[in-house]
């Protein structure tokens, strides 16, 4: 999910030398290993009918008795077997209630899996409500309930980062693109695209008619964040007062709706050898949006699909 086009400056950036951008127009690179056993198809989608582009894809094959072939080696030690796919899982702008949980990555019963990279942009209105707050919750096997292993007690520190990215009492938000997480674009301004004074970003929550946006992303290839047989990774809008244990539904604070884009790279795997691939996720339409009480808000299409 691509950088603030001020702030780094034209979007450049690295996020741990696997993905970035190296030029004002185009120049978007990504160093993504991606398995394949017999052969590989690379698939581009444009943006409109008449786009042109230049694509390089690199990559190398190993012979049957290559230690390569054993698998992929990552930095955390961990060899992900050589019969495994990369899968993308996407939120594709999705609107969640207050107390709502996003399911980032699904992975059913019968597949084990491990967490590649997690990539965010979330939309709320108005800005500096309390959906920050909201914990992640990682399910380990399809078994598992609430409220699993709590991997971030709140948007930020998911994201290795602290007090809503610097900008807990309006100050401006700290970007940063480490090697391991990054924080690529931060904004608090009206619905006409006006920035808010720091005055009326200090307000908690702000104004009607405001919005906040965030861009992050999460490398989990230094570390074991995966799934023994199928799972799940939430993120829940806002919480609860007694935080990420409580399941209650009361909201703790001023806790707002949150459009959520997501893109989630798993490494996914049967554990029956000779057992189709992971599904990819089906296709969920969602149904009908009530009016909304902010005309600003209800611009927004009636419907989204999760892919």
């Amino acid at each position: 999910i691509g950088g603030d086009r001020e702030q780094p400056l034209y979007g450049l950036f690295s996020a741990g030398n696997k993905m970035g951008r190296a030029a004002r127009d185009g120049g978007w690179y990504h160093y993504h290993k991606v398995l394949f056993r017999t052969s590989i198809r690379i698939v581009a989608r444009t943006s409109g009918p008449k786009v042109r582009f230049t694509v390089s894809v690199r990559g190398h094959e190993v012979v049957a008795s290559s230690p390569a072939a054993e698998g992929l080696a990552l930095p955390s030690g961990f060899v992900v077997p050589p019969q495994a796919r990369l899968q993308l899982q996407r939120l594709d702008r999705i609107y969640f209630q207050p107390m709502a949980f996003a399911p980032l990555v699904h992975l059913p019963a019968g597949y084990a899996g491990l967490i590649y990279l997690t990539t965010v942009a979330l939309d709320t209105s108005p800005s500096t409500n309390d959906y920050i707050e909201g914990c992640w919750h990682l399910y380990t096997d399809s078994n598992k309930t609430f409220p699993g292993i709590v991997v971030g007690t709140g948007v930020e520190d998911f994201f290795d980062s602290a007090y809503w990215f610097c900008a807990l009492n309006g100050q401006a938000p700290c970007l940063f693109d480490h090697a391991n997480a990054g924080l690529l674009h931060f904004s608090r301004k009206w619905g006409n695209g006006t920035a808010m004074s720091s005055e009326v970003q200090k307000l908690r929550p702000g104004p009607p008619g405001t919005h906040e946006r965030l861009s992050a992303y999460r490398f989990f290839d230094g570390e074991v964040v995966g799934f023994s047989n199928g799972g799940a990774l939430h993120w829940r809008v806002g919480d609860s007062p007694g935080k990420c244990n409580d399941p209650s539904d009361v909201p703790g604070g001023n806790v707002h709706e949150v459009s959520v884009h997501s893109y989630a790279w798993v490494y996914t795997w049967p554990l029956v050898d000779g057992s189709a691939p992971a599904p990819n996720a089906p296709p969920l339409q969602l149904p009908k949006r009530s009016a909304a009480s902010d005309s600003d808000l209800a611009q927004r299409p009636d419907s989204d699909i999760v892919l």
